[in-house]
């Protein structure tokens, strides 16, 4: 008989769903990163020459920053 056959095939479906709780709560993590990224962006986007030169940032900085897609770092 084989060990497989003598553990508790519930502790199988536990596994598994603490991995999927898992993956979810990672995937979920991840759109939370994505949606701040994209946020910020916009807002890069939004502010006048005045305000970049305070963060050192020129328009041309911002302009390459807030065009970059939200998965890109």
């Amino acid at each position: 008989m084989s060990s497989l056959a003598l553990e508790n095939p519930i502790s199988h479906i536990h596994v598994w769903r603490q991995i999927a709780l898992r993956c979810v709560l990672s995937a979920l993590q991840r759109l939370e990163v994505y949606g701040e990224r994209a946020r910020s962006r916009r807002q890069l986007a939004s502010l006048d020459h005045r305000l970049l030169m305070d963060l050192g940032l020129t328009q041309a900085d911002a302009l390459a920053e807030s065009e970059k897609p939200f998965w890109k770092v």
